[in-house]
């Protein structure tokens, strides 16, 4: 049984704005433009009302981890749940493509996005791995999730939920319109909201004003605006109210363009939940025009303390700080703004120069930061500092542009940051003070393009502090992405239980989610008190039901509080069950509960469940069902204790006997019994008769032949009856036994059986020689040490008769004999046996004699059969065998011939370890090695000799020839590089190849002799030598007595300056490549110009064609010399022309501009601006003309001056950059 308890807590959203709420004041104004501008009070009503939120303890019962939500330190940016509007985006500057990007944490997530009010939508499903990332295009419907047309109830409402928490945001990525909403889930739902909008820049597109979306989490929504500046539709101070259900949306859109116009400040209230996203097309700053947008947060999650890090504009960035409360005064690192005193609704923006901005102010506010790259800007909501924060965040970086990482933490954490598991780009030294923070606060603005991937999930996390992260992604022609991700709301904890039902008697359990650093104090009934993130008390008691509420802090900051009710429910008593009685193996019997309950459970001794009625029948009992039983009763969820009982099971026990089969001898004593002790059994024997006699032991004194038969024995132990057995009873009458055995036995006889008359089995035995007799009586007279054995045999029938005998063991002569070998010229060689006097037979006739002596030449090669022979009382013979081998053989291998020059010869004989000698002396070596060099010319006899009498000895003729004639004589034709060789040798009649051979710098090089004359092109010393092949087989090599040596001519490359010059070169420039002071370098250039020199500049309009060669002579101080010519063709080279004016008026004349370029133009850049550097034309294609219109064809240029900048390139890496400007004239 698994135990159980009751736990309560508030409602999710009553939780939510428990943890949330404080007093706001609300300020309605009608309109304003900058602080300090005076307010129409004809049309301005002020009214003020305080608003207080209490925490309420609406108790509900929590079953067991079942709360789908995020962990209490992930919160806002991280969260399993999030509500969005998609704002209208105009399509004429860029609304496509929309995405959702997603990142997880440590847990693998599967995400649902589904639009609640309109079925049509398909829900889409994504699973997103652990510490992964995925992409949702959405771009398929848009139409059915941007929020337009404004002021309507539309059906576009986004709920994203997933199975883990996730960080999510929404993208607009069209390259000239681009911006991020970051989705802050449960921080982002509220019920009162003040809006924020920049209000310096103007919508540069009428059809892309500000606008202010909302979306509804329930049904039956009623919401409230009072818009600060006029709307379409709704003038500005007068409220309007619309119903809202479940993912239904309502947009609302600025009357104006210009930015003072926007409705910064506008009051929206609900009656339930809501998400509100702002947003502002195309504004306008410089040349650029770019989205700005975001997700917003309720006013009960404004702050007092912001921190914003300067972008990368070419201006200042901007932070405006909206008030929630009259009165509210700011300062700007750590020095207040005199006279500055904002009322709710009402916004300061300043300009923010530094690197990093710190702002602090008397009541909450909502801060927004406007930021960029160059031109392009973007927005986010800024978190407030104090208490809020991650521990972790993750995020996905969307493109290969500039990609930047905003971190704000507390000082003393800045060392504790990894990036995807490594501090290296992230370590303390990135990190600086925040002005006015007393050293408080740290930041870090870090350049992450190159370290952060694209389009994978990225984790930054902090070890020992909560911490903020913005992320900043474009380039200054493209767009910026900007937002916050980590967490705007205030910790809470989050308390749970392994158990739903507590009974009396258990161990109760309260956990709350951990916090990183976070304290927990708990308290409940009866004064109750404990601290940590996990208790244990009990057991216990009814009076332990009451609430347990949890509290504590972190950093110095509040954690909000959580309750849950802890409800005990009374045990029930232990259960009563019916006596049962013992049991035999085989009968039925059963269970039976005297107490009334919900739930019966029975267990075994293991604590397993084998029965759940209050009445159990059971049949055919066995040993293993005998045991240790518990009954356990349920009442109202809570488990009794347990009532043990026993049930004993008596064995039914089967008599055994050891042998079936007893055997007694006529008039002996005789005990019959069972194999089991069993006291205090009834026993009963039944004789061969039918006589029953009650005894544990039956004896028969004595024994008569007529007690023979089957003896019964039964009986009943502990109430249970036994299993009889039976035993048969022989009865044998006395016996007189004789033993069958010869007087003796010789010791080399096989062994004989003895004989008994015995109708039992029976054991022998002998004293003298044990190992002489074996258990079933075969005697053998090998192990016999005395010539007298006794004999003893006794039956092991019921009467155990014995008898005995003795047989004489004689020994045996020994006729063994090894086999015997000789060879064929040993002659004689006597036999010998283990013992003398026998006669020896063989069955190679004369070749033996009868007394062992055998001749081997009589016999000759072969294997003769031998049989020795010794006669008496025990005669003997044995065989074996005389093998005659023939004499060692003293056969050799050699060549016919060998060259005077031959190499070593290794001659090899049959058999080795025999003699060599030879006719030449010193040629032939002890170990049979023969030296060609070392005999003369002619025949060479060889003789190899194994000695002995079963030796022999072979001789073989080697004839030596003599080698060919390879002297030679050379000469050359100079000492430089190529070298001519000329070579002479003497004519030979006899000659079947020839060759000539060069060694040097580590080569090899072979000239067939047929050519007299060869070339040795490189430098450097050489051996020459001549290899001559006569029609004899013989070769002869001689290499010349001196090296020829050959000098290397110097290198004779250049190079020219420019490498491929042109027309439009006025000069080039040829340099050798290597240079001496010591060589002379004479230069040619065709057809009429020469110079000397290692560098020297020619005048190319000199030479008077545009094609011609060049060639560089070098001679060093050996005057060895070498040349290299190379041939020149002036090209046209990379050149351009413009227009200085065209008029674009469709006569026909002059209507376009390009820049005419020459073919060598391979890359081309080109770019138009207007007096004020705005681009007008650019292209990439060196043929497209400008027809002088204006964004995208949909505007003429006005008359006046323009200015072009273009690059051009070529094949072989040449820019050139060209710039002037154009009369634009119609």
């Amino acid at each position: 049984m698994i135990p159980n308890h009751l736990m309560q807590r508030s409602d999710g959203f009553s939780r939510y704005l428990e943890a949330l709420a404080f007093p706001i004041s609300l300020s309605l104004i009608n309109s304003f433009i900058s602080i300090g501008s005076p307010l129409d009070s004809s049309l301005v009503q002020e009214k003020s009302k305080r608003v207080s939120v209490v925490r309420r303890c609406a108790l509900l019962t929590l079953t067991a981890f079942t709360l789908l939500s995020c962990p209490p330190d992930c919160s806002a940016q991280l969260d399993t749940e999030f509500w969005f509007v998609a704002p209208e985006i105009w399509a004429g500057h860029g609304d496509a493509p929309i995405l959702l990007r997603f990142s997880t944490l440590d847990e693998a997530a599967n995400v649902t996005v589904d639009q609640p009010a309109n079925l049509s939508f398909p829900i889409q499903n994504v699973t997103i791995n652990a510490n992964g990332t995925a992409t949702l295009d959405l771009t398929t419907w848009l139409g059915s999730i941007e929020n337009k047309p404004s002021n309507q109830v539309l059906p576009r409402g986004l709920r994203i939920v997933s199975s883990a928490p996730i960080s999510a945001y929404y993208e607009v990525s069209h390259p000239l319109n681009t911006e991020i909403f970051t989705l802050k889930g449960s921080a982002a739902m509220g019920m009162s909201f003040f809006t924020p909008f920049q209000t310096n820049l103007s919508n540069f597109y009428p059809q892309s004003k500000a606008g202010i979306d909302v979306v509804a989490s329930e049904d039956d929504t009623e919401v409230t605006v009072i818009p600060t500046a006029n709307l379409t539709g709704h003038p500005a101070g007068i409220p309007f109210t619309f119903i809202l259900n479940t993912g239904e949306t309502y947009g609302m859109r600025a009357s104006s363009a210009i930015g003072s116009d926007h409705p910064v400040g506008t009051v929206i209230s609900s009656s339930k939940p809501i998400s509100v996203v702002v947003s502002d097309d195309s504004v306008e700053y410089g040349i650029c025009q770019d989205m700005l947008g975001d997700q917003i947060i309720p006013t009960n999650l404004a702050g007092t303390e912001h921190i914003a890090v300067k972008g990368n504009l070419s201006g200042p960035d901007k932070v405006y700080l909206l008030a929630t409360a009259d009165g509210t005064t700011l300062s700007v690192n750590g020095i207040e703004i005199t006279g500055l005193v904002l009322n709710a609704g009402e916004s300061f923006g300043h300009n923010l120069t530094g690197a990093v901005g710190y702002y602090e102010t008397s009541a909450p506010v909502i801060a927004l930061h406007v930021t960029g790259f160059g031109c392009e800007v973007g927005q986010a909501l800024l978190p407030p500092v104090a208490c809020t924060g991650s521990n972790e965040v993750a995020f996905v970086r969307s493109t290969a542009e500039f990609f930047g990482l905003k971190i704000i933490v507390r000082t003393g954490s800045d060392g504790d940051f990894t990036l995807n598991g490594s501090s290296v780009n992230v370590g303390a030294g990135e990190f600086s003070d925040v002005p006015g923070t007393t050293g408080e606060w740290k930041y870090a603005n870090i350049t992450g393009t190159g370290f952060i991937p694209i389009g994978s999930a990225s984790r930054l996390e902090n070890s020992s502090s909560k911490f903020h992260l913005g992320i900043i992604n474009g380039g200054a022609d493209t767009g910026t992405r900007y937002g916050y991700f980590s967490a705007f709301t205030q910790l809470q904890h989050e308390t749970f239980v392994t158990d739903d039902n507590l009974c009396e008697g258990e161990m109760a359990e309260l956990f709350c989610s951990q916090i990183l650093g976070a304290s927990y104090d708990w308290v409940g009934p009866n004064g109750f008190l404990d601290s940590g993130d996990a208790i244990e008390f009990g057991p216990i008691t009814l009076s332990d039901t009451g609430l347990y509420v949890v509290s504590g802090e972190v950093n110095e900051c509040e954690i909000l509080p959580d309750t849950l009710e802890l409800v005990v429910i009374e045990q029930p008593p232990t259960p009563s069950v019916l006596p049962i009685s013992n049991l035999c193996e085989g009968d039925d019997w059963a269970w039976t509960s005297l107490s009334t309950a919900d739930e019966w459970m029975w267990l075994d001794a293991d604590g397993t469940v084998i029965a759940t009625d209050s009445t159990v029948a059971w049949t055919n009992a066995d040993l293993n069902d005998a045991g240790s039983y518990e009954l356990i009763v349920t009442a109202n969820d809570c488990s009794s204790t347990p009532a043990n009982f026993e049930v004993i099971v008596n064995e039914t026990i089967a008599i055994e006997f050891t042998e079936s089969l007893a055997s007694a001898c006529e008039g002996a004593d005789l005990i019959l019994s069972a194999d089991q002790l069993i006291p205090g059994a009834n026993w009963i024997w039944t004789l061969p008769d039918g006589t029953d006699v009650n005894s544990e032991n039956l004896s028969l004194s004595p024994v008569d032949l007529l007690d023979a038969g089957l003896y019964t024995l039964g009986g009943s132990n502990a109430g249970c009856p036994m299993l009889s057995g039976t035993i048969e009873l022989e009865v044998a009458a006395p016996i007189v036994l004789e033993i069958s055995a010869p007087d003796f036995v010789c010791s080399a006889d096989a062994p004989i059986d003895l004989e008994i008359s015995d109708a039992y089995t029976g054991e022998w035995t002998s004293i003298e020689c044990p190992e002489c007799l074996s258990a079933d009586g075969s005697f053998d007279a090998a192990y016999a040490e005395t010539s007298a054995v006794e004999i003893f045999y006794t039956s092991l029938g019921p009467c155990a008769a014995t008898a005995s005998t003795t047989i004489d063991a004689i020994v045996s002569p020994d006729s063994n004999f090894d086999n015997f070998t000789g060879c064929e010229g040993q002659g004689e060689v006597q036999m010998a046996a283990n013992e003398l006097g026998g006669i020896w037979e063989s069955d190679c006739g004369v070749c033996s004699n009868e007394s062992g002596l055998f001749n081997t030449q009589v016999s000759g090669v072969g294997t003769w059969n031998v049989t020795y022979s010794i006669d008496g009382l025990c005669p003997v013979a044995s065989s074996g065998v005389f093998t005659v081998t023939p004499n060692t053989s003293s056969d050799f291998s050699s060549p016919n011939s060998l060259c005077a020059n031959a190499p070593i010869v290794d001659l090899t004989a049959d058999i080795p370890g025999g003699e060599w000698m030879a006719s030449c002396g010193n040629c032939l070596a002890a170990d049979g090695n023969f030296f060609a060099n070392e005999a003369e010319i002619g025949p060479v006899d060889i003789v190899y000799t194994i000695p002995g009498v079963c030796g022999s000895s072979s001789t073989q003729t080697i004839v030596i020839v003599a080698l060919p004639d390879a002297n030679f004589e050379y000469s050359t034709d100079g000492n430089c590089a190529p070298a001519q060789v000329t070579c002479i040798a003497p004519v030979n009649p006899d000659l079947t190849d020839c060759q000539w051979t060069y060694t040097g710098n580590e080569n090899t090089v072979n000239v067939n002799c047929g050519q007299s004359m060869f070339e040795i092109s490189e430098g450097g010393c050489f051996q020459l030598s001549y290899t001559v092949s006569e029609n004899s087989g013989c070769s002869n090599t001689v290499e010349s007595a001196d090296l020829l040596c050959i000098n290397m001519p110097p290198e004779a490359t250049f190079q020219s300056n420019p490498s491929n010059p042109s027309f439009f070169d006025e000069f080039m420039t040829l340099t050798a490549t290597e240079t001496n002071s010591s060589h002379a370098y004479d230069w040619n250039i065709a057809p009429a110009f020469q110079a000397n020199g290692q560098e020297i500049e020619v005048q190319l309009n000199s030479i008077g064609v545009a094609d011609f060669d060049v060639c560089l002579q070098v001679t060093d101080e050996l005057n060895c010399a070498s040349t290299e010519c190379r041939n020149i063709v002036l090209e046209e080279g990379i050149t351009a022309y413009a227009p200085n004016a065209f008029t674009p008026d469709q006569d026909g004349n002059n209507d376009a501009w390009r820049i005419v370029c020459s073919d060598a133009v391979t890359t081309f850049e080109l770019h138009v601006f207007d007096r004020w550097g705005k681009v007008v034309f650019a292209t990439t294609d060196k043929e497209e003309y400008w027809i002088g219109d204006v964004d995208g064809g949909t505007h003429f240029a006005e008359n006046g001056i323009y200015f072009y900048r273009a690059v051009l390139r070529g094949d072989n890496y040449e820019v050139h950059s060209f710039e002037g400007s154009i009369a634009l004239i119609r």
